[in-house]
């Protein structure tokens, strides 16, 4: 038999492997969970076995007996797919690896003849991911790139084919995969100060491409040159120009003497003069909706407006989701766009011009101008005012770059407040680094700040003070709705706060499923005002301030609980502690970062938050101790057993205000009807109907609950089933809920009815 490794292609066998569930190599093939006899979601020995035969049919058998075409047409193949494709597809005749730092490989771009490209990801079981959501993406040949001397030039063709043509002559050159006008912001940090040369496909696309990647890289790389060789047929590249004899000495003497890539705003000194056509016509602004051919105005192409607007600002502005942004002139921090009328005041300023816009039949108003750049600019998935570390893909970081520091300003940042023990004084400088790990796609903890000594301990300023260091605090309460809250968070003034803090919580259970579902989503969406549907990743640091800690069994699994003694504090002490930050803000935060890069310690036990564990926590003095407090805290917070079992205790008594028999009767309980009980049984009023049937539904498959399940038939509709203990199996189930409750309360209220 072959391995999948052998063969490039994806074939019968690769199709298969990647429709199945659980995944796992053999000495002689790969076993898997069988997708007919073993997808009920509980733990089984994988029982189905698949190899490959010489010929490249893929062989699949269920030791179960399961049939063949039962197995394929559970994961929506057929018998067809066992068998390799006629001649005349693609096939695939070159891979490119895309590695990290280290040499481990991230993604493939894989090249198909007929000429076609896709990327790809390997995954658990030696078969591939064709696609590449949450994988990091980098410049192709990174390793080799950082390996280089700095003061070497880089050469940046399009495509893969061309660096590796380059590589064989001696030469150090990267690109990015997709090729043309698919350079990414995350790409430009290798390149900090080094020289580069952009050598650019001869076509229309290939010359946009490097004036892309030219203005990306622009203030990052000590140079920019763009070398256009002479003599290219149309589409051609580096490789055709070698193929055509030319030497790897004429391309160092051409790198040599190729021009400075000039700067769009050193160009438009000239070219944004109205010219004498423009000026006949009265158009006093590059920037406008209309052309001048001779005396009579004709309304100009949306692509020119928008081609207008990015070569007068420096492919200007960009996105995050359908939010647009600038760079502040500083360069730290960002201005949101919302609008049409903030969008065109921003360009005004930014390229000292008045944009002219006329009305009309054809002419494009600035609001179809302001909605066109919302769904074509220069995406990002996040923006950042504040470091990360590592920095996360696809973030715009509005910031400095800082040199790591040694840890002094932090520890006495963190020795300012008053740790019950020498575990949570760690577990405090934890939490200030957790606000700069960048992770990409981890969730991170709960950090639940409370004493055994009541109020007065300092717990709400110990949050306030995190939330400070990195330009404040978003807070808010469990009583809000959470819809409300989203939309908060996505206002202009939250949308690159790091840390949320839900201050002073009350109830003696924190148990609230919209909010645990809001902490551990990756992604916050909701309303935004002028905008509509907005987005913006999950990288908040959520801290809860309380006395006493009593929590759902979902969020005392998230939970990092932190507790403080009383301190002896000054009258100036939380002005004091402000000030510090403020002083020494840019060296806490190079602390910071300086932390995250220390080499961590082996994690002997890791929980459920594992990266956290492993980057954060393994870097403390003592890792393993700080994780077993943090696990022994969490079992003594979990309160959801009870709360399921007072849950349960409500209905019963529920059922019996309506003349039921809890302990003899199985009643069938509308999922309206249950959710509005179990709202009212755990005082989480604002709970969604929703997020109220998941948690009934999780207390029932964890068997908290005893006397209540969900019914599986839709005869009644959607519900559940009460079942007294001592109910006979002779006796039928009563289905008349609604209408006994109905009943029984128009009689309460015809007996109070006066006469």
């Amino acid at each position: 038999m072959k391995r999948d490794s052998d063969f490039a292609n994806e074939r019968p066998v690769q199709r298969i492997l990647n429709a199945l569930p659980g995944v796992r190599a053999t000495a002689d093939g790969w076993v898997a969970l069988c997708p007919v006899h073993e997808a009920d979601g509980a733990e089984h020995t994988p029982s189905l076995r698949i190899a490959q035969g010489d010929d490249g049919t893929a062989l699949v058998k269920c030791r179960v007996g399961c049939g063949t075409r039962e197995i394929l047409a559970a994961i929506g193949l057929t018998m067809r797919d066992l068998f390799p494709r006629a001649n005349g597809h693609a096939q695939i005749v070159k891979e490119y690896d895309y590695q990290d730092e280290a040499g481990t490989l991230l993604f493939q771009s894989v090249r198909f003849e007929p000429k076609g490209f896709k990327q790809r990801a390997p995954k658990a079981g030696g078969c591939w991911e064709w696609k590449l959501n949450g994988v990091r993406r980098v410049i192709y040949r990174l390793p080799e790139l950082l390996a280089a001397d700095p003061a070497e030039t880089v050469l940046i063709p399009e495509g893969e084919k061309d660096c590796d043509r380059l590589r064989t002559l001696g030469f150090i050159a990267t690109t990015n995969a997709g090729g043309a006008g698919k350079w990414r912001a995350e790409y430009n940090e290798p390149l900090r100060g080094r020289h580069v040369i952009l050598i650019p496909d001869n076509d229309d696309p290939g010359r946009a491409h490097v004036e892309r990647v030219a203005k990306s890289l622009s203030g990052v790389a000590a140079s920019i040159r763009v070398l256009t060789l002479d003599g290219l047929p149309p589409k051609g590249d580096i490789s055709d120009w070698l193929d055509a004899g030319h030497t790897a000495d004429e391309l160092r003497n051409l790198a040599e003497s190729a021009p400075q890539w000039k700067s769009a705003k050193s160009s438009r000194q000239n070219s944004d003069k109205p010219s004498g056509t423009e000026k006949e016509a009265g158009i006093q602004s590059k920037i406008a909706n209309v052309v001048a051919t001779g005396k009579i105005p004709k309304p100009a192409l949306m692509t020119s407006i928008v081609e207008a607007i990015q070569s007068a600002t420096g492919n200007w502005p960009a996105r995050m989701g359908r939010l647009l942004f600038s760079p502040q002139a500083s360069g730290i921090g960002v201005e949101w766009l919302d609008n049409s009328a903030s969008l065109f005041g921003w360009i005004g300023t930014a390229t000292k011009q008045t944009p002219h816009f006329m009305t009309g039949p054809g002419f494009h108003p600035k609001s179809e101008v302001f909605e066109r750049l919302r769904q074509t600019a220069q995406e990002f998935s996040g923006v950042e005012r504040y470091p990360h570390e590592p920095k996360m893909p696809g973030v715009y970081y509005a910031c400095p770059d800082y040199v790591p520091g040694n840890g002094d300003r932090l520890n006495e940042l963190v020795d300012m407040f008053s740790p019950a023990g020498d575990i949570d004084r760690d577990l405090i400088l934890a939490l200030f680094v957790t606000v700069f790990w960048g992770e990409y796609g981890a969730t991170r903890p709960l950090f639940a700040i409370t004493s055994d000594e009541g109020r007065g301990v300092g717990k709400t300023t110990l949050v306030e003070m995190v939330g400070h260091l990195v330009g404040g605090n978003f807070s808010f309460s469990l009583n809000e709705n959470i819809e409300k809250v989203k939309e908060r968070l996505l206002t202009s003034e939250f949308l690159t706060t790091r840390v949320a803090l839900i201050d002073n919580v009350k109830s003696n259970r924190v148990s609230h499923a919209d909010f645990e579902a809001l902490i551990t989503c990756r992604v916050i969406s909701g309303k935004k005002l002028y905008v509509g549907e907005a987005s913006r990743p999950n990288n908040l640091v959520w801290a809860m301030t309380l006395n006493g800690a009593s929590f759902s069994t979902d969020i005392s699994q998230r939970a990092v609980v932190i507790k403080l003694k009383r301190p002896i504090y000054s009258g100036t002490w939380e002005g004091g502690v402000r000030k510090f930050i403020d002083d020494h803000r840019d060296e806490l935060i190079a602390d910071c970062l300086g932390f995250l890069r220390r080499k961590p310690a082996p994690i002997t036990d890791p929980d459920r938050w594992g990266p956290w564990c492993c980057q954060v926590v393994a870097r403390l003095a003592e890792p393993n101790d700080a994780l077993k407090v943090i696990q022994e805290r969490r079992a003594t917070t979990d309160s959801e057993r009870s709360e399921a079992e007072e849950v349960e205790d409500d209905f019963a008594a529920k059922l019996a205000e309506f003349y039921y028999d809890p302990e003899k009767d199985k009643i069938f309980i509308p999922s309206a009807i249950a959710c509005q009980w179990c709202r009212d049984a755990r005082n989480v009023k604002h709970d969604s109907t929703n997020a109220t049937g998941r948690w009934l539904t999780q207390q029932i498959t964890e068997k908290a609950m005893k006397r209540l399940i969900v019914s599986r038939g839709r005869t009644h509709g959607r519900g559940y089933i009460w079942t007294g203990a001592e109910w006979n199996a002779s006796d039928e189930m009563k289905t008349n809920l609604k209408a006994q409750i109905a009943a029984v309360e128009d009689e309460r209220r015809k007996r109070f009815e006066p006469r």
